[in-house]
């Protein structure tokens, strides 16, 4: 993590804190909206755990032949009904982007689009000093799979060196992340860790950004908890400090049994000193790391 010289940030579940959603469309019974929750209630994706946090019904019905097309969307059979849920082309067939801030998510049920469901983001508190700070020391790049509607506001926070990139899936993600690779950057890849898992597997380092890391376990390097997301300068500034004192512990270690295989092959040494001398070898690095970290840690306050 110390040596990487570019960041890529996904945007779900990563940039943005909040999102609110609202339907448009034709008026659902509640039995009927219960259905399109039950299925989204399937999928880990924060855009379907939304749907089902804001408008779950008190009665859940039973889903089959469940299926997640991952970047595209869900579908099933909710009480005999078929459900679809995703994005426009996936639902509709359409390839035309939408135009506005939002994000939307399409429902159709038995053959008929019923409406979308609105989404509107709200970035974390503190992202863009955050990003400010880390556009000094790193190249950043964004790698979305949501649409560009909201290019002009996230160009504001990233700056005009940055490169941002919509509509990849997760395919695409990847692809990306291994190119980026070849072309000679060192990558940590920060993502929600459910559509980014083979990005994040193929970076450098994959940072996950969970709102409940006890629930979570997703295919990546470290786990990073939602609340502490501004402190990430911290942590990496924390991992360069690391490295530095496992460097420093090496070069302990290689120096104090030089001197000991200096001795010992001039028969200076008595093997019952030498057996004593290993083992507080050791004992010295391990407390010595122990401590760097520790005062390390506190000077970051982590």
């Amino acid at each position: 993590m110390a040596d990487a010289d570019m960041i890529v940030f996904d945007k779900t579940g990563t940039l943005t804190q909040g999102i609110t959603v609202d339907f448009v469309g034709i008026s659902l019974s509640e039995e009927e909206m219960g259905f399109i929750t039950s299925l989204a209630a399937q999928s880990s994706h924060p855009l379907s755990r939304k749907i089902y946090e804001t408008f779950a019904t008190k009665k859940k019905c039973r889903v089959d032949k469940y299926e997640e097309i991952s970047g595209h969307g869900i579908k099933g059979y909710v009480n005999g009904k078929f459900i679809i849920i995703g994005s426009k082309d996936f639902v509709l067939g359409a390839s035309e982007k939408e135009a506005g801030l939002t994000t939307k998510t399409f429902a159709m049920m038995d053959g008929k689009v019923v409406g979308f469901f609105n989404f509107t983001n709200s970035y974390r508190k503190g992202l863009h000093e955050l990003l400010s700070g880390l556009k000094k020391k790193y190249a950043l790049k964004l790698l979305s799979g949501d649409s560009s509607h909201e290019k002009s506001r996230i160009e504001k926070l990233f700056g005009d060196k940055a490169e941002l990139l919509f509509d990849h899936k997760p395919d695409d993600k990847m692809n990306k992340i291994l190119q980026t690779k070849k072309d000679g950057f060192k990558v940590i890849m920060i993502g929600d860790g459910l559509n980014d898992a083979g990005a994040l597997l193929q970076s450098d380092v994959g940072i996950a950004v969970s709102e409940d890391t006890n629930n979570f376990s997703p295919a990546c390097d470290a786990i990073l908890d939602s609340s502490s997301f501004n402190r990430l300068p911290d942590f990496l500034r924390f991992a360069k400090a690391g490295k530095r004192v496992i460097k420093t512990t090496f070069g302990i270690s290689l120096v104090y049994n030089i001197i000991g295989l200096t001795f010992a092959v001039q028969g200076i040494l008595s093997p019952v000193i030498a057996a004593i001398l290993m083992p507080v070898s050791s004992v010295s690095i391990v407390l010595l790391a122990t401590i760097s970290t520790t005062l390390i840690s506190r000077k970051y306050k982590l």
